[in-house]
């Protein structure tokens, strides 16, 4: 279980890092400035949903953890990245 939670925590930090990447930058050259405002806000978003489960883990030793919130939020954070897959990445694969 402990290796388990050091992968998350792992790849939550690597997740944190290309969040705010895509946050400043655009990932497909043909983005109206609509879609560029709306990658940028689910990036943001996905920072966000990222640093709270960062949070969670470093509040708690593996014993304490609160698996229900750590639960919550990596839905909140699975479905941020796939509604950002369904807006754009769906869109490259469709043309």
């Amino acid at each position: 279980m402990q290796q388990d939670m050091d992968d998350m925590i792992e790849a939550v930090e690597e997740l944190l890092f290309h969040a705010e990447m895509m946050s400043t930058n655009s990932p497909l050259p043909d983005l109206t400035k609509s879609d560029i405002i709306t990658f940028r806000s689910l990036a943001g978003k996905l920072y966000t949903e990222a640093l709270n489960i960062q949070q969670i883990t470093r509040k708690h030793d593996l014993n304490t953890y609160d698996y229900e919130l750590l639960d919550v939020n990596y839905h909140r954070l699975n479905q941020t990245c796939a509604t950002c897959h369904k807006i754009f990445r769906d869109r490259e694969v469709n043309k």
